[in-house]
């Protein structure tokens, strides 16, 4: 039985604290979607309620009954009486479900945490190992899980935005610094460069 190296138990680490990430963030797509369908159906009935308060005005014009007037009218108040509530309806709505976004960019901002601690103890585990022979796997392993950790924290930092859960060039969003700086895997720079030519070695 072959013996687990310490870097070999990074790496796994690493692996799943990156699925981990994975896939919380795809959680925020499908908090997300669902609460733009619920926004869009909302707002659809707030249009065709408006318009059908704007086509009894248009046909109060053409009544030439009082009868037929005050229905117009009596019609027109029990529209926009629910127009009203749509409205109140519609804010909770969306207030409820900022709160929901909220909550799981939250969940991922924990597990970027996370996945950048281990980022960084693994790539000083693979510091350690690291040869001519190995620097362009593990070159390629660290820089595609580093682009994996900084796009999910990116995407959760727009949201922020997009939401207007914070303003352009808010430094923090809770205990979370949102300006820091991304991952960059730092291994190549342990060779001379010279000697990644003479060996053919392109990272």
């Amino acid at each position: 039985m072959e013996k687990v190296t310490s870097v070999e138990m990074a790496k796994v680490a690493l692996d799943e604290k990156v699925e981990d990430l994975k896939e919380v963030k795809a959680e925020v797509n499908n908090v997300i979607e669902k609460v733009e369908q619920i926004n869009d159906e909302h707002n659809k009935e707030l249009e065709t309620l408006t318009e059908q308060i704007e086509a009894v005005e248009a046909n109060k014009a053409d009544v030439t009954s009082m009868d037929a007037l005050k229905e117009l009218t009596k019609n027109q108040e029990e529209l926009k009486q629910d127009l009203k509530l749509a409205e109140e309806l519609s804010k909770t709505l969306k207030a409820k479900g900022i709160k929901q976004i909220e909550d799981v960019v939250t969940k991922v901002f924990e597990k970027h945490k996370e996945a950048t601690k281990v980022f960084n103890e693994t790539e000083q585990a693979v510091t350690k190992t690291v040869s001519i022979s190995t620097v362009v796997e593990d070159s390629k392993y660290l820089k595609d899980h580093a682009t994996t950790i900084n796009q999910a924290f990116g995407y959760c930092n727009n949201i922020l935005l997009d939401y207007k859960i914070v303003k352009q060039g808010e430094p923090r969003y809770k205990s979370y610094h949102l300006g820091k700086r991304g991952l960059y895997p730092h291994l190549k720079e342990i060779f001379d460069q010279q000697i990644l030519r003479d060996h053919k070695v392109f990272i």
